[in-house]
């Protein structure tokens, strides 16, 4: 005869069965969250990047997938309108910051997995922290003539009027396909402001005071300015040299025809 229990004593037991079993299982690890890169760093951090370098054969740590995109670049026959263009650009770039996407790995990398454990980290904590050091580097590099919130500001008008433009880009002429490229790398260079502006100023010298240490160790991809590649030299430098005060004005310039040989290359 099956034996029937109260209700109150089956809660009692369904209460104590997880009890017992807990007490038989492995102890649970302790979790940690991941980092976000407003988060402040500490030299600690930089001595545990260290040491999961020491674990790796050449000493550096192994690259991420890109954590910046380069700028867009679209098929000259697509006939989707640049508004649209332009949303699936902002699409594959809030993709490629998702640190799942980040974390995945890149080949066998057996070497760091083993230092991973030895720390304690999983995959996705270790490359939220990498992300911190090395965008905190890479802040670090970027030329102080590039104002990052200038960026934003200037490129989000910009992204307002591509956010407008629904004619086709196949239907553009060469130039104007040009011209579409140039106002839709406002997008790269927006995303890459914004999350550079993330950083503490304090991640940004604590890093510095390392900076020769964290060379060596570091993927090379956090050793350089983001905006570099995707810059307008004009817009951050302005003119790119100066005339001299005595130099005078073109409406000036005179001519002789004694110049002439001067400027054919003769004798």
């Amino acid at each position: 005869m099956v034996p029937c229990f109260p209700l109150r004593c089956v809660s009692v037991i369904a209460a104590a069965v997880p009890l017992l079993l807990a007490g038989c299982a492995e102890p649970p690890m302790d979790y940690l969250e991941v980092r976000r890169v407003d988060e402040p760093i500490t030299q600690d951090d930089l001595d545990r990047l260290a040491r999961i370098a020491e674990q790796i054969p050449d000493g550096r740590l192994p690259a991420l997938r890109p954590h910046f995109l380069p700028r867009p670049n679209w098929d000259s026959a697509r006939p989707a309108t640049v508004s649209t263009l332009a949303r699936e650009e902002l699409e594959r770039l809030r993709e490629s910051t998702r640190l799942s996407v980040l974390a995945a790995a890149r080949g066998r990398q057996p070497r760091l997995r083993f230092a991973l454990d030895k720390e304690g980290l999983t995959r996705e904590q270790y490359t939220s922290l990498l992300l911190c050091v090395g965008l905190a580097m890479q802040r670090s590099k970027v030329d102080p003539a590039r104002d990052l919130e200038r960026y934003v500001r200037d490129g989000r008008s910009v992204l307002k009027r591509l956010a407008n433009d629904d004619v086709s880009y196949a239907t553009l002429s060469r130039d104007e396909q040009i011209e579409a490229i140039d106002k839709a790398t406002w997008i790269t260079r927006v995303d890459r402001a914004e999350r550079l502006l993330e950083v503490p100023e304090g991640n940004v010298a604590i890093v510095g005071q390392s900076e020769g240490r964290l060379a060596k160790i570091l993927p090379t991809a956090f050793l350089s300015d983001p905006l570099a590649d995707v810059s307008d030299p004009l817009r951050d430098f302005g003119v790119p040299f100066k005339e001299r005060a005595d130099s005078g004005f073109d409406s000036e310039l005179t001519w002789s025809r004694a110049d002439e040989r001067v400027v054919a290359g003769t004798k």
